[in-house]
Order: C-alpha cells, then sequence, then structure tokens
C-alpha cells in the first residue's frame, strides 16, 4: 500500500488514513479539473484508494459510479458537474 500513503516502512495505513486521504485526493482533483491529464490521474488514484477502504458492496459501487460520472462530465467539458458529483463523493466519506 506504499502508493496510497508514503509513511514509515511497514506501517499499514489505518482506514481513518485512507479515509482522510481520499478527502485531501478529492479536493485536489476538484482544483484540477480544468486540466484534463492531472484530472485522470487523480481519478485513478482515487479508484485505487477506494478499493482500499472497507466499504460495504453497495457503498463502493456508489463510489465507483460516482468517479465514472466524473470523468463522463469532465470529457463532456462539465466541469461543474464533475465537481457537484466530487461532493457527493466527498459527503459519503
Amino acid at each position: 500500500m506504499n502508493w496510497i500513503m508514503r509513511g514509515e516502512p511497514g506501517h499499514a495505513p489505518s482506514c481513518d488514513e485512507i479515509r482522510r486521504l481520499a478527502a485531501v485526493r478529492l479536493r485536489s482533483l476538484m482544483q484540477k479539473l480544468s486540466d484534463t491529464q492531472p484530472a485522470a490521474d487523480e481519478l485513478n488514484n482515487l479508484r485505487q484508494i477506494f478499493k482500499s477502504l472497507p466499504l460495504t458492496s453497495g457503498d463502493f459501487s456508489l463510489a465507483m459510479n460516482h468517479l465514472r460520472n466524473v470523468e463522463r462530465y469532465l470529457c463532456s467539458d462539465e466541469p461543474g458537474a464533475a465537481r457537484y458529483e466530487l461532493r457527493l463523493l466527498s459527503g459519503g466519506l
């Protein structure tokens, strides 16, 4: 999990640490929405982070659905709608 958090060697991040990281990444993505490549990279990072959280299958599906919607809105040049999806996702953390 060193790709998630760069901390002490052998330190496994707690769920709270991963959730905090997800919140930071969501805010970062909201700021990068005007730049397509960094936004795509951040979306991939977020997918990996959410895969590492102990979510129910319903919550995981909902999170992935929000991220897919963000990606579609960005491809359609609708950053406002993408930000809205990210706020919904952030509220679920």
